[in-house]
């Protein structure tokens, strides 16, 4: 598990600790990216997480290293088996979604869904016309 994990984070010489490296006042000035993998790297060794809110994980790394996050931790390797909940700007990830939501800000600025149902059948609705998916 370790090595899909920390395989990016291993070749920084700054992260001397790895997923016990330090963030936040007292620790290391870290790039976005840096902080991304770390907090990845600790949810895949929380074992005990039986759901896993990621929060955008794949914006601050290159297409290579978000790839390889997405392929060997997300969807297959250490979060595999969990409950995954997956925010993201990255259209790419959809078709591999079991449920899709698309959220909007309404009236007052409250957030909202305003779309559902996994990529395959908003596709199709699609194709069929009878909705666009926002995300097409």
């Amino acid at each position: 598990m370790s090595h899909h994990v920390f395989s990016h984070l291993k070749r920084e010489k700054s992260l001397i600790g790895l997923d016990r490296t330090k963030i936040g006042e007292k620790g290391i000035t870290l790039s976005g990216g840096q902080r991304q993998r770390i907090c990845l790297a600790r949810a895949a060794y929380n074992r005990s997480a039986e759901i896993v809110l990621l929060d955008d994980p794949l914006s601050a790394v290159d297409a290579h290293v978000g790839h390889h996050l997405l392929h060997n931790c997300i969807l297959t390797g250490p979060l595999s088996k969990r409950t995954r909940v997956l925010v993201t700007h990255h259209l790419d990830v959809l078709p591999r979604a079991d449920l899709v939501l698309v959220l909007d800000r309404g009236e007052g600025n409250q957030g909202r869904i305003i779309q559902h149902g996994t990529y395959a059948v908003r596709i199709l609705d699609y194709q069929s016309q009878r909705v666009k998916p926002i995300w097409v």
